[in-house]
């Protein structure tokens, strides 16, 4: 073979130099149409039935209310934020007193990263929007005030390997439990040809208000936050 031959085949790329190339124009493509044309975001909803069973399993007495029947017009969808149609119940356990707490939860997904924040998710409905809020270190981080006049409490589930997820309230406490998601070059590739979901910025919206004017006791919450990820995991 002449000098020239033996060079002309070195420079031919391999298979794996051509999937590889793919791999990456794909990801540029993807990149690309993500900054220029992003989409208008979608919310999963959630399901009345596994979360309802997740709180009794815990021993947590929950009686779904009205809200809870998934209303299809309560779905808010545009082009900076999707909702799903909001869930509610009443919980029960003797340590809520006698009216009881009114657990809220809604699915938000934004479109612009620093939009993912429990404040913004909850502002168009008067009964998740909390006022005079202040927020509290935790653990979890969760956000304090008033909705519809009655104490309430506000945070926010994401979904992270492992399955438990994580809390937050603010823009850069969830985009730090969003982006772990990622943390890995598996993760990476799996999305790269379609075996995951490009990342979302989402998170399940956790409002709880009390059942009257008295304040909203917190001693409920770490066995509630501790029942409802497997619930909010699941599709």
């Amino acid at each position: 073979m002449s000098t020239a031959a033996m060079n002309t085949a070195r420079l031919r790329p391999t298979p794996l130099q051509i999937w590889l190339g793919l791999l990456a124009g794909l990801a540029s493509l993807a990149a690309l149409q993500a900054s220029l044309l992003p989409r208008w975001p979608l919310a999963r909803p959630l399901s009345s039935t596994a979360i309802t069973a997740a709180l009794r399993q815990a021993g947590i007495s929950a009686e779904p209310l009205p809200a809870a029947t998934a209303d299809a017009s309560q779905v808010q969808r545009n082009h900076e934020l999707a909702t799903s149609a909001p869930l509610a119940w009443r919980l029960n356990a003797e340590s809520t007193g006698p009216a009881g707490i009114e657990l809220r939860l809604m699915r938000g997904t934004v479109r612009r990263r620093g939009n993912l924040q429990a404040a913004l998710i909850a502002r168009d409905r008067q009964d998740l929007k909390l006022e005079r809020r202040r927020l509290e270190p935790g653990p979890p981080p969760f956000a304090r005030g008033t909705i519809a006049g009655r104490d309430g409490l506000h945070t926010c589930w994401v979904a992270t390997p492992p399955a438990r997820g994580g809390y937050g309230v603010t823009a850069e406490q969830l985009l730090f439990l969003v982006d772990s998601q990622s943390l890995s070059w598996q993760n990476t590739l799996q999305r790269l040809i379609g075996l995951q979901p490009n990342r979302e910025h989402s998170c399940v919206l956790i409002s709880l208000r009390s059942g009257n004017a008295a304040p909203l006791p917190t001693g409920p919450l770490p066995a509630l936050l501790n029942a409802l990820p497997n619930a909010l995991a699941s599709p």
